[in-house]
């Protein structure tokens, strides 16, 4: 008797699983295209910044790391990791 209870919780949570397995899968899938979406964009419009000045953006991304103001490093900085990130 416990054996048949046991078996039918079992069956109940995989069968719950199961059914809310592709829509879970579905839902992530989407929320890592916008965010590939989003740092795509976020690169992009480095890029034409920095052409914009003239500069390739490995160029930019050091005049910004080497500049004195400490927001313009921390930017560099983090278009940097931006960057690499959507290489990667």
């Amino acid at each position: 008797m416990l054996l048949r209870r046991l078996a039918l919780a079992i069956g109940l949570l995989f069968g719950l699983i199961g059914t809310q397995g592709p829509e879970f899968a579905q839902q992530y899938r989407q929320r890592l295209a916008g965010a590939i979406d989003e740092l795509s964009r976020i690169v992009d419009m480095f890029d034409a910044e920095a052409a914009n000045h003239a500069l390739a953006p490995d160029q930019a991304i050091t005049r910004l790391k080497t500049n004195t103001d400490p927001l313009a490093r921390e930017r560099g900085a983090d278009i940097e990791n931006d960057i690499s990130d959507w290489i990667a």
